[in-house]
């Protein structure tokens, strides 16, 4: 799985070939309709994103992660990506304590 071995570059800080397995696991979840890896693939990549300090294009992959999430019904890892939501609107100032 391509998502996965996004995942392992990932974790061993090879964060472009991280980005590009994603992104090939990304179009071909689209491409075939699977709306859950989809999702996934949005939220690794908005999290790929978060741990490079791309806040804006993270919160962007996220807010459509969860929107698939939601218009699908699906509930497996909107947890988490509601919680990468949080952090990064904390990054860029848009949190709920900022003015």
């Amino acid at each position: 799985q391509l998502g996965n071995l996004g995942l392992v570059c990932q974790d061993k800080g090879d964060l472009d070939r991280a980005e590009k397995y994603h992104k090939d696991a990304l179009d071909i979840d689209k491409e075939i309709g699977y709306r859950q890896g989809e999702a996934s693939d949005l939220g690794n990549l908005g999290l790929l994103f978060m741990q490079q300090g791309r806040f804006e294009e993270a919160l962007s992959y996220l807010k459509q992660a969860l929107s698939i999430l939601d218009r699908h019904g699906l509930t497996h890892g909107r947890d988490i990506i509601l919680k990468a939501i949080r952090e990064t609107e904390d990054q860029l100032g848009h949190g709920e304590d900022t003015p």
